[in-house]
């Protein structure tokens, strides 16, 4: 890793300081430990091809079979920070190791098999959503009601032989 002290890497707004082992993205500065300092500068010799995790252990840590977690902790925290930009990420490669992708286009090309989907995309869905449930499983818990009208009605009753004025009663039609 010496020879690599003092090289200076730059790819789209990310800057590599290797002398005082800091990356720069948009002016903001995050330090690193050498070691997450080594397994970028692999990486970006490497850029866009695979790099074994045996690869990382022997340059970096300078043991083939030792400190996994290690390397599995740097790789976090370089994914963290490339987090920050739509043109770079770290992926994962099971069973083989890591490649640094960087593209001039949106992370969305760096990684197939991602959907992102977008705020009128998400509420068409959600529409069709509230649809469907009220199509398939809401008619059997609404009920239309039907109110009939009744109207009263007052009727003259002659009168009956015994019964002294009837009062008129109520009828419905």
């Amino acid at each position: 890793m010496d020879a690599n002290e003092n090289k200076k890497y730059k790819f789209g707004d990310f800057s590599v300081l290797t002398d005082i082992n800091e990356i720069e993205y948009k002016g903001k500065r995050t330090k690193l430990t050498p070691k997450e300092m080594g397994v970028l500068i692999i990486l970006l010799d490497n850029m866009n091809s695979t790099v074994t995790r045996a690869e990382f252990l022997s340059k970096v840590w300078g043991d083939e079979y030792g400190n996994d977690q290690g390397l599995t902790q740097a790789i976090s925290r370089l994914r963290a920070i490339f987090s920050r930009s739509n043109f770079a990420t770290i992926r994962t490669i099971p069973k083989k190791g890591y490649q640094l992708l960087y593209s001039e286009q949106k992370k969305k090309s760096l990684i197939p098999g991602r959907i992102k989907l977008n705020l009128s995309t998400l509420i068409i869905l959600l529409l069709a959503f509230i649809i469907c449930y009220l199509i398939f499983f809401q008619p059997f818990s609404v009920r239309i009601r039907v109110q009939k009208e009744y109207k009263l009605t007052t009727m003259n009753i002659q009168t009956i032989p015994g019964i002294e004025n009837p009062a008129p009663s109520p009828t419905f039609l």
